[in-house]
């Protein structure tokens, strides 16, 4: 009986040690669930310069980022319009590797409600292929 009761001592330790708190997951699940997809785009090496709708509810947004899919993309820089008929032209200036993002860029003004985001990039990075741009929002 005093061996079960040590194997059962040893297993709660065990278990206790190796437990990681339940508020560690929520904190970063939350911040997962804050990046909202706003539009993606394939695009390919034919064109320098695409345009994503976006069709989230109106939301106002702090920051975007841009993930990239298949090929590795060469952002210049981006435009994005809002929902006021402004528009600020963010410069990126920088090669997105496959399966990779982007930095958080901060967005500029009161009203950011975002209508379109104008992506332009470089056409030599995907050598022929085609690659997806995903933009994702942050409240």
């Amino acid at each position: 009986m005093n061996k079960l009761i040590t194997i059962f001592a040893i297993a709660g330790l065990l278990t206790s040690a190796v437990t990681v708190p339940k508020s560690s997951f929520s904190i970063s699940q939350a911040a997962v669930k804050e990046w909202v997809l706003l539009g993606e785009r394939s695009v390919t090496d034919k064109i320098d310069h695409d345009i994503i709708p976006v069709t989230v509810t109106r939301h106002n947004f702090r920051r975007i980022r841009l993930e990239v899919r298949n090929h590795p993309v060469r952002i210049s820089h981006l435009v994005v319009h809002y929902g006021n008929d402004t528009s600020d032209k963010l410069q990126v200036s920088q090669l997105i590797p496959a399966g990779g993002e982007s930095r958080a860029i901060n967005l500029r003004g009161g009203d950011r409600v975002i209508r379109k985001i104008e992506l332009w990039y470089e056409t030599k990075s995907l050598a022929g292929k085609q690659s997806l741009v995903r933009v994702y929002g942050i409240r």
